[in-house]
């Protein structure tokens, strides 16, 4: 690249800016980088650390921030005049264990990627990102085993935001987005998910989905205080899941999915609305508790939960069902009284039943017989 100086003593670097040695570190000196600038395979000890201060005359790089595979560096303290960038990656940095700097950054698009950091166990950072407006931000926070706690991405007020975070088990304290009123999507993979509860405090709506995939607790207890467009709970790893009750309460949410947990017995909806609720192939699954539900406006579909004895769906006489019910494939089953209200409040839902160890018919609902 092509270095040049103007007048009022600021340094320029044109091109893709790759430090791989410490005296390249050392000879850092540029305000404004138009390119990509990469930190890769640095070997730092107690002195060359310090040259890190060297990015704090940095603030604005046109192309994306690379920090991968460097060894020896315990707290990332550093950019901290840097105001505009385009994605950052912090990866495979086997001796980090603090991220906190950035603290003025306000502009990037598209991507804030931290992955692969074993040593990692606090993020401090971003927290000017978006106060004076952003458009769209995608975060990602993967396997970073050794993670507690998380606080950053605060004053981000309005934006198309994603966050997806897997394999953080240790989480305990998870402080983020907290001026946000609307997010895209969530997907938590193998995280503890309990902040869920303390985070996100000005949000209003999930527009797309919130997805937890492998939940890593014997017991989850969500109280959300904004809407969702889908929810999906799931597992993909059976083997690892330690999951037994799980309890939702939240205004509203539009598809609610539970999903293959195969050690979870109690389910627990305290929800009024929904539009579709599924529960299936959770393979010990007993029972499940909606006694707020009132409205399900589409569908309600029940199937292949090899265990299931219990369907507490309604309060027993006010529950509403729009389109279709489904209750299939659980052969403990043989209660439908509480679901059968939706049969009798809405003369045109389709009602079908079979592989229970009762399957009533319409008919048999509408003349009283809803259980066996």
């Amino acid at each position: 690249g092509d270095i040049w100086e103007v007048t009022f003593e600021k340094y320029f670097y044109n091109g893709f800016l790759s430090i791989q040695s410490i005296d390249q570190l050392e000879d850092f000196c540029f305000h404004e980088v138009e390119g990509s600038l990469e930190l890769r395979g640095l070997s730092f000890n107690n002195t060359s650390v310090n040259l890190l201060e060297n990015f704090d005359n940095l603030e604005k790089i046109s192309g994306s921030i690379i920090i991968e595979d460097n060894d020896g560096v315990v707290n990332f303290e550093a950019f901290d005049n840097l105001l505009e960038s385009s994605s950052i990656f912090i990866r495979d940095n086997k001796d980090l264990a603090k991220i906190t700097g950035f603290r003025n950054l306000e502009r990037i698009f598209p991507t804030i990627s931290i992955a692969n950091n074993p040593s990692l166990i606090e993020i401090d950072a971003f927290n000017r990102l978006g106060i004076n407006g952003l458009n769209e931000v995608s975060v990602s926070v993967t396997n970073n085993e050794q993670l507690i706690n998380f606080n950053g991405f605060n004053s981000i007020s309005s934006a198309v935001v994603a966050f997806f975070m897997s394999s953080s088990p240790n989480i305990e304290t998870l402080q983020i987005f907290n001026e946000l009123d609307e997010i895209l999507r969530i997907t938590l993979i193998s995280t503890n998910t309990s902040d869920l509860n303390g985070s996100f405090a000005k949000l209003e709506y999930v527009s797309d989905y919130i997805q937890i995939i492998d939940p890593i607790e014997e017991t989850i207890d969500l109280s959300l205080s904004y809407g969702v467009n889908n929810f999906l709970f799931s597992t993909n790893n059976t083997l690892t899941s330690n999951l037994r009750q799980l309890s939702i309460q939240c205004d509203q949410i539009n598809d609610l999915t539970i999903f293959r947990q195969p050690e979870m017995t109690n389910l627990e909806l305290v929800i009024e609305r929904l539009e579709n609720l599924t529960i299936n192939s959770n393979m010990n699954l007993i029972e499940v508790r909606g006694f707020q539900i009132q409205n399900i406006s589409n569908s309600l579909e029940v199937d292949n939960n090899q265990n299931l004895q219990s369907l507490l769906i309604g309060d027993g006489q006010n529950l509403i069902i729009g389109q279709s019910i489904e209750i299939t494939n659980n052969p403990l089953f043989s209660k439908f009284c509480n679901v059968s209200v939706g049969v009798l409040n809405n003369n045109t839902v389709e009602f079908n039943t079979s592989g229970n160890a009762f399957n009533p018919s319409r008919e048999n609902i509408l003349n009283g017989y809803c259980e066996n």
